[in-house]
């Protein structure tokens, strides 16, 4: 009957109350780890086992200091087990009880193994690419590579993780990837998204999370899996800085900056961060396009080489401040801001020829778009430590108002063979505005039934509303006047409501068996309004999301799980809006109001060794998979790209991780995924099918060089690979980097060249119908650079007397431009 009370006292607490809760732990434990010299080991692993069964509790990385800090739910004994490459493991008991919440334990220090070289001192170092339970953690700080990049570049080095030419990013084949940023959605269209990934530069990053099996806590989208980018945080006590400079060259130069400033004393934490990033980048697009005759045979073909310049600048700024109210209730906020200008300029020949591939005409098209977007974020949030048991409550609120604006302007001159004027120039004027504004609030419940069974419960809402409109003008040339293309000036109104709760319960059982069981039950009410063409959609649908987990812990640091849920990925705005984006007469994008939400079976069964060394099976089925589609027009020859429903998707695969230690100087890490994508549909009432096997592997070696210096050499391929009714071309790329610490450790200077080889394209095909197509992406990947960080103030961690609230989950399926 207690528990029964227990529970009914806790949904009371949810329907009242209206705050969510993320679930902070009991006790804080503080440490430092040294090596033989009295000098602190850095990103050295930190493993907390319970006593007696030794059942892997949770874990951290010192910092560059050798501090850890670690947060534990629970009262009992336990051992702390402490390993870093090129040293003895070393182990400490220790207990827990009510009377300590803080505690401060006793130095641990390292020896080394027999095995010196003394030729080169050996610095510890964090690894890129660490294997935790249920997730792929990608450490940034630590990568002299990853200086310089945007997420996108950082992406593509991660273990199963694709990003094609058009910024699309699939999980071991699939899909379907939701992207989030601090543990909050974003909201954003996929080409939005491309576009504000880009902007995060890898020096404000802390690192990535890959989550391939989230729990119900998480919302439902992202049937892939999850990708969490976690922005760097300032936790030490005082005042403090950081400042950061990075310039790179490729072939056009492109430089970025930042400052960051932190002040925490007693019960108050703010910061200001602000950065900025100038530059350009490029694609060089090869396109070819055969179009036949009814008999099947080959009538003419269109070849396009277009030469694409993107210039921007962006501009990020951050401020925020966290208050404790009490030791047990702690309120905080933050406002982002952000926004990004672009002046594109494409042009490039279009040829057509005949069945005999002989020259029959040119055309040259010349575009210009200049394009103006900003975001806010406005965020709230409150914690609640109800109990020294754990029961804990909590709640965040945000708001989100994005804008955009984009001018277009395409000309077009046609030219025969010889070179003569064919016929006047066409010119087509553009004016797209997007103004989407979101509001979501959600809170969530923790409660321990018993030291080893725990509830967590919640609520969501969020509410979307996006306002697009677009204007076309064709210039008249016999007139001289601008007159209003009716058929594609347009105004779109889209909105759409989430409500979600969740409730997920985690018992330990003895001899190491764990067990998480989740439900999460979500309504989606939509409405799509095209206001020229009054048409109007409306929809509304339930739907419930079960989730399961089940470990076993096994002595000497095995350990063997199962997972199964079911998730769902609804169309973008930007997928569902009917305007035409045109890239050039020949070729535009528009979207298909119609597409049905897809849906996800999930399982995934996965052997680890230590944390580091891990087998992965896994399948997954999804029907109403939303797949990009290409058609054409054999007489107009424009082609456009749209989204479609194809029936199903399943994809299947096994995948390893296993990192090697070559010499204490020498660190390897390797990814190998093999997976079978069978994607099957009809479209245009006709069948389409494409499935075949790829595989992917991942490497990264690290070097520990005389000086302190650290050098990282890092790469992937990716073979053929099914997308839908595409067939993405084998890539791969090389990546070579330096990091050496000067000014006490106070500074860190950067040196990088990515793609050193320039062997990173994007190459696809997709033949169905009548539609036969070749693209050759290239683009800015091959620079070299230098960064140089800064750290300045006070670099002391400090200690927190209360528990903190982290901001999880939330914010975000926005999309730029609507």
């Amino acid at each position: 009957m207690k528990k029964i009370h227990k529970i009914l006292y806790g949904v009371i607490l949810i329907l009242c109350s209206g705050i969510s809760v993320l679930g902070q732990p009991m006790f804080q434990v503080k440490g430092r780890v040294f090596e033989d010299s009295n000098r602190g080991a850095a990103f050295a692993t930190v493993r907390v086992l319970h006593l007696p069964d030794s059942g892997l509790i949770g874990g951290t990385v010192t910092d560059s200091a050798g501090w850890f800090h670690l947060e534990i739910r629970t009262e009992g004994s336990y051992v702390l087990r402490v390993s870093l490459l090129g040293w003895q493991s070393a182990e400490m008991p220790f207990q827990l009880n009510q009377e300590q919440q803080h505690v401060q334990l006793p130095p641990i220090r390292l020896h080394a193994t027999s095995h010196a070289l003394q030729a080169v001192q050996v610095i510890a170092s964090r690894p890129f690419i660490e294997q935790q339970p249920g997730k792929t953690v990608i450490h940034i700080d630590g990568s002299p590579t990853a200086a310089g990049s945007d997420v996108l570049d950082i992406l593509q080095k991660a273990p199963g993780v694709t990003v094609d030419q058009d910024g699309n990013i699939t999980l071991k084949g699939k899909s379907g990837v939701m992207v989030m940023i601090d543990g909050r959605p974003t909201y954003l269209s996929q080409e939005q998204l491309t576009h504000f990934l880009k902007t995060i530069r890898a020096e404000s990053i802390s690192h990535i999370d890959v989550i391939s099996n989230p729990s119900a806590k998480y919302d439902a989208a992202g049937s892939a899996g999850i990708i969490d980018i976690h922005l760097k945080k300032n936790d030490q006590e005082g005042y403090n800085g950081v400042v950061q400079a990075q310039f790179q060259q490729g072939r056009y130069p492109a430089s970025s900056g930042s400052l960051e400033l932190h002040y925490a004393r007693h019960r108050i934490q703010a910061y200001l961060n602000g950065g900025f990033y100038r530059g350009q980048s490029f694609n060089d697009l090869q396109l070819t396009r055969n179009f036949y005759a009814s008999d099947k045979s080959l009538q003419a073909t269109m070849e396009q080489i277009s030469h694409m310049r993107f210039p921007e600048t962006d501009y990020q700024l951050r401020m925020g401040a966290d208050l404790d109210i009490n030791t047990h209730q702690r309120i905080g906020f933050f406002i982002d801001a952000d926004q990004s200008r672009e002046h594109d300029k494409s042009d490039g020949p279009i040829s057509f020829y005949d069945a005999a591939h002989q020259l029959d005409s040119i055309a040259s098209p010349v575009s210009k778009n200049n394009g103006k977007w900003s975001n806010m974020t406005y965020h709230l949030h409150y914690h609640w430590q109800i109990d020294t048991a754990g029961q804990e409550l909590g709640a965040e609120f945000n708001v989100s108002p994005f804008t955009s604006h984009a001018s277009s302007d395409d000309i077009t001159r046609y030219f025969r063979s010889d070179g003569t004027t064919l016929r006047d120039s066409s010119r087509k004027d553009g004016e797209l505005s997007s103004a989407i504004s979101i509001i979501s609030g959600k809170m969530d419940y923790t409660l321990p039934l018993n030291k080893n069974l725990k509830l967590d419960a919640g609520i969501k809402a969020s509410h979307v509303r996006s306002d697009n409109q677009v204007q076309y003008q064709n210039w008249v040339q016999d007139k001289q006047i601008w007159i209003t293309d009716t058929g594609l000036t347009n105004h779109f109104l889209y909105q759409e409501d989430i409500y979600a709760a969740y409730m997920s319960m985690a018992q330990d059982f003895k001899k190491g068996w764990h067990v998480q069981v989740g439900l999460r039950g979500e309504q989606t009410v939509t409405r799509a309004h095209q206001l020229v063409h009054d048409s109007l959609v409306k929809r509304s649908y339930v739907n419930l999301f079960p989730n399961l987990m089940v470990k076993k812990d096994f002595p000497h640091d095995h350990s063997l799980s199962f997972a199964f849920n079911r998730r769902i990925d609804r169309p973008s705005y930007q997928d569902l809006n009917p305007f035409r984006y045109y890239i050039d007469q020949y070729t535009y994008q528009v979207g298909n109001p119609f597409l049905q939400p897809q849906l996800t079976y999930a399982t995934e069964l996965s052997y680890t060794y230590k944390n580091q060394y891990t087998i992965t099976l896994d399948y997954s089925y999804t029907s109403n998979v939303i797949t990009e589609y290409i058609r054409q027009d054999d007489k107009t020859r424009v082609g456009y790209q749209t989204n479609e429903n194809l029936s199903s998707f399943s994809n299947v695969g096994i995948s390893w991780s296993i990192p090697v230690s070559i010499a204490r100087w020498w660190n390897t890490q390797n990814f190998l995924s093999i997976f079978y994508n069978d994607f099957q549909g009809s479209v245009d009432q006709a069948r389409l099918t494409n499935h075949h096997a790829a595989w992917r592997f991942n490497s990264v070696q690290e070097f520990q060089l005389p000086a302190h210096i650290k050098a990282e050499l890092s790469g992937f391929y990716q073979s053929s690979m099914p997308y839908g009714p595409f067939m993405l071309k084998p890539r791969y790329r090389i990546d070579i980097g330096f990091q050496k610490n000067l000014f006490h450790d106070k500074g860190t200077l950067k040196l990088f060249a990515n793609d050193i080889f320039r062997t990173q394209q994007g190459i696809v095909d997709l033949r169905y119908l009548n539609t036969d197509i070749h693209v050759h992406n290239r683009w800015n990947t091959q620079k070299v650079g230098v960064s140089f960080v800064y750290h300045f103030g006070n670099q002391q961690l400090k200690v927190k007397t209360v528990n903190r609230t982290g901001i999880e989950e939330e914010q975000s399926r926005i999309k730029k431009g609507g």
